[in-house]
């Protein structure tokens, strides 16, 4: 059994640090901080892209041009808006766990990032990208309509969706890379958190109440216990004779 403890913990001590000389603790605090950030910056941006105004008519360029594929980014920009909102919440739940060192919210924590930024997050970058590349021709249409390029020859929108959907595909692996991390991160920190604490508890327990040591009794004291018995009885017997005496 202390085998199978000492190997999990030494198996835990490989995330003792955070990234170079930074501690688990701030690298827990730094990536909630930068969850905070993303949800905050990314939920305003798909906030701002619902309240957008759409026009019908493509020579009116004070709105954006309704377009075939406006209800797919409608529908993927109010759940994903939703998505970062959550986060930032989760994130910031995870900031006053770590300043109260509460260790049941910590484990909530943990377990919400995990599937929350971690799962959820993997689903809906893959139902971003198959939704992307199934309405490629859409967002080639819009991007000729909008920069009139009206010319069958040029391929300036057709590279421009191609690099968008390079670069999104780079950004979200990435981001995705660095979820996966900073969950770790959080796992290692409440398991190390865990293991000292435990590792306090029986040292209190063993200063409070300690294990009384059995006395052996040898030979010598033994012997000496019975020969002081012997010389009380007589002294019992000398005493009652004297009173005898005296009636």
């Amino acid at each position: 059994m202390e085998k199978i403890k000492h190997k999990k913990y030494k198996k835990e001590q490989e995330y003792s640090h955070f990234c170079f000389c930074v501690g688990l603790r701030p690298g827990v605090i730094i990536s909630s901080i930068l969850w905070m950030v993303e949800g905050v910056a990314f939920s305003t941006i798909f906030i701002r892209s619902l309240l957008k105004k759409y026009r019908q008519n493509p020579d009116d360029e004070r709105e954006e041009l309704l377009t075939s594929i406006y209800y797919y980014v409608k529908l993927l920009s109010i759940v994903l808006s939703f998505y970062f909102v959550i986060l930032s919440f989760i994130s910031a739940f995870g900031l006053v766990s770590l300043i109260n060192k509460s260790m049941p919210f910590l484990r909530m924590y943990s377990y919400a990032s995990w599937f929350f930024t971690v799962f959820i997050y993997s689903v809906l970058a893959i139902v971003t990208h198959v939704g992307m590349i199934a309405n490629r021709d859409r967002f080639i249409d819009y991007c000729k309509v909008v920069g009139k390029h009206n010319d069958p020859n040029d391929n300036y929108c057709v590279n421009k969706v191609n690099s968008q959907l390079l670069w999104l595909v780079i950004i979200t692996f990435f981001q995705g890379c660095l979820h996966i991390y900073f969950s770790i991160i959080l796992r290692a920190y409440i398991n190390r958190s865990m293991y000292i604490m435990k590792k306090q508890r029986k040292q209190k327990s063993t200063i409070i109440s300690p294990k009384q040591p059995i006395m052996v009794p040898s030979e010598n004291s033994s012997s000496s216990s019975l020969s002081n018995i012997v010389f009380n009885i007589k002294v019992d017997r000398t005493f009652d004779a004297r009173i005898n005496n005296v009636k």
